[in-house]
C-alpha cells in the first residue's frame, strides 16, 4: 500500500498523446506569430529588469553622496549601500552583466563587514567608478581583460586599505 502523500508519477508522453489525439502538433500551438509575441514579452521583461537594476544603482550613487556629505551617519548609510548592492547583484547577473554582478558582490561584502566606513571612502568610490564604467561601456559578461583588471584592482585596493 502506497502512502497518501507519495509523489505521483507524470504520465508518459504517449499517454498524453492518447488524451489529446495525434492531430495536435507543437507547430500548431507555437506559430511564428505566437513565438514573436513570446519573444517580445521576454525582451520587455529583460528591459524592465535592467531598468530596475539601473534604478537601484542610482540609489547606491545617492547613498555614496550622502555618505560623503554626512560621515557621522556612516554606519546607517553603509547599511543602505550593503542592502542596495545585494539587491542589484542578482539583477545584473540575470541580464548578462557578470562583471557588474562581481563588482556589486564585492561592494556588498565590503560594506557588510566594514566597521570604519569613514576610513574607507576611497574603496567605496572606486566601486562606484568601476560600476559606472561597466554601465557606460556596456561591459556585458565578465568584461574580458578589462573586467579581470578591474576586479583585480578592486581586490588589491581592499587588501591594501582595509
Amino acid at each position: 500500500m502506497q502512502p497518501t502523500n507519495a509523489p505521483k508519477i507524470a504520465p508518459s508522453s504517449s499517454a498524453i498523446r492518447k488524451k489529446i489525439g495525434n492531430k495536435v502538433n507543437m507547430r500548431d500551438i507555437f506559430t511564428p506569430e505566437k513565438l514573436k509575441e513570446c519573444e517580445a514579452i521576454i525582451e520587455k521583461a529583460h528591459t524592465d529588469f535592467l531598468q530596475d537594476a539601473l534604478d537601484i544603482w542610482k540609489l547606491i550613487i545617492n547613498n555614496f553622496a550622502e555618505l560623503t556629505a554626512n560621515p557621522d551617519e556612516s554606519h546607517a548609510i553603509i547599511k543602505k549601500i550593503a542592502d542596495n548592492s545585494l539587491a542589484i547583484k542578482g539583477k545584473l547577473d540575470a541580464v548578462g552583466y557578470g562583471l557588474g554582478m562581481k563588482i556589486a558582490k564585492s561592494l556588498n561584502e565590503f560594506a557588510t563587514n566594514d566597521t570604519s566606513p569613514q576610513k574607507h571612502m576611497v574603496i567605496y568610490g572606486k566601486h562606484i567608478d568601476a560600476m559606472n564604467t561597466v554601465i557606460r561601456a556596456n561591459l556585458k559578461g565578465d568584461g574580458g581583460a578589462i573586467g579581470t583588471e578591474m576586479t583585480q584592482a578592486l581586490s588589491a585596493l581592499i587588501k591594501k586599505l582595509a
